[in-house]
């Protein structure tokens, strides 16, 4: 069996036609163009190393591929999640699911609930999380990947920061004097 890049016109042919001196130069330049190519194609390793990749090389991929929520300023491992996940994300676009996770992807932490979990319209969500180091540009690019990602006919209401409170416990101590109340004298020293 021949590999395919050691592979040449030739090999297909018969002795008669391998004689030839001008199919002997297509042959050769054939070869040649072959070699360039596959050598082109190792370079495009990229799409299975995203890890390794340079963060300038994943700010041209997320454009390439459309990646919604991304931005050059975020960090490395973010950048390669969103990437990864690009494909994903646009074939369940428009779902709860595709929704809830490039939520989770921008807010670490975050659930959609639906308009009849919580005594909604019909066709209205929202968003909740619990993650307090939320920023109001985090919230604004939260707002633009919804409607990307939303159904047309869905409505976002609202974005839900929740914050866990504990209870904090104060003892008072305080006495109530039932009765005369007698003076005492000054003493003179």
């Amino acid at each position: 069996m021949i590999n395919l890049q050691d592979a040449c016109i030739l090999d297909g042919l018969s002795d008669v036609y391998k004689a030839e001196p001008w199919i002997q130069s297509v042959s050769y330049a054939c070869k040649k163009m072959q070699e360039l190519i596959f050598s082109f194609a190792l370079q495009l390793n990229i799409w299975y190393s995203f890890d390794t990749a340079s963060d300038s090389l994943l700010d041209t991929l997320a454009i390439e591929m459309r990646v919604v929520a991304y931005d050059s300023s975020l960090s490395h491992s973010k950048k390669v999640e969103l990437i990864k996940n690009a494909f994903i994300q646009w074939t369940k676009a428009g779902t709860t699911e595709a929704l809830e996770n490039i939520a989770t992807i921008i807010f670490e932490n975050a659930s959609i609930m639906e308009w009849y979990e919580y005594g909604g319209k019909p066709s209205h969500f929202k968003i909740q999380t619990t993650n307090p180091n939320i920023t109001s540009t985090e919230l604004e690019k939260l707002k633009e990947v919804v409607k990307d990602y939303k159904r047309l006919s869905t409505t976002l209401d609202e974005v839900e920061i929740l914050s866990e409170v504990k209870p904090q416990t104060h003892r008072f101590a305080f006495g109530i004097a039932v009765g005369e109340i007698e003076s005492i004298p000054k003493m003179k020293p």
